[in-house]
């Protein structure tokens, strides 16, 4: 594909509701569906630099950020789930859409689909968690998951996903940490699990079973001039 092709821009009417995005965006998931439409060219405009799916408009937001992060997503609260037409999607509507758009595999037994989603999410909340960490310049942050759903993370937390974390972590959690820190070197996150509760150096109790995650940054590697020269701060050329 050449570099002119892989620019291009595309418009996906997705039933009446219209997305732009570039080819390349596409086809960096050459695994799913429209991955492979595009890279090899199978699929016809139905006019000009535009593609027409009778599929769920509101819904394909999310198969469309996945496409753009390499992430699964979901709507971030299920007080934004509603039957209107006006919020978002509920998560079956958007499950179906991966289904169509091959990204998770249809084959997976449906248990196995909302978990591994439910996975994708938890990367993405760590991710969020050091985003805000860096943007903030807090070197240390703790959050605590308890297996009975009550979570406390010093930050705006997608409440499903913080709520089911204990499970998931339970399960997971060396994967988690494998990938974060092959995803970001800066970042160091320990996730410390205690089965059978805690009584912590400072008197506090927490009789339950839950995750102590903890999460260092190092704050020498700030470069203050790189940072404003890549903002709007930067100097400009008369």
């Amino acid at each position: 594909m050449s570099q002119s092709t892989a620019d291009e821009r595309i418009i996906l009417n997705v039933g009446g509701v219209k997305y732009e995005t570039l080819r390349s965006t596409l086809t960096s998931q050459p695994h799913t569906l429209l991955g492979k439409l595009f890279k090899e060219n199978t699929i016809k405009p139905t006019k000009g630099n535009e593609y027409f799916f009778d599929r769920n408009g509101r819904a394909f937001h999310y198969v469309l950020e996945y496409y753009r992060t390499g992430r699964i997503t979901l709507p971030r609260d299920s007080k934004d789930f509603n039957t209107s037409g006006k919020g978002a999607p509920l998560n079956h509507d958007i499950i179906e859409e991966l289904n169509y758009f091959e990204i998770v595999p249809k084959h997976l037994p449906f248990q196995n689909k909302a978990l591994a989603i439910r996975l994708d999410e938890m990367v993405g909340m760590f991710m969020d968690i050091y985003f805000e960490m860096a943007a903030r310049m807090v070197t240390n942050l703790s959050v605590r998951f308890h297996i009975d759903g009550y979570f406390a993370v010093p930050c705006d937390v997608n409440t499903l996903i913080g709520s089911s974390a204990y499970v998931v972590l339970e399960k997971f959690s060396q994967d988690i940490q494998s990938h974060l820190s092959n995803s970001i070197p800066e970042l160091k996150i320990t996730f410390n699990h205690f089965p059978k509760g805690f009584q912590y150096p400072d008197g506090e109790t927490v009789p339950i079973p839950h995750f102590d995650v903890e999460l260092t940054l190092n704050k020498d590697q700030y470069d203050f001039d790189l940072i404003r020269n890549n903002s709007c701060l930067r100097s400009r050329d008369p």
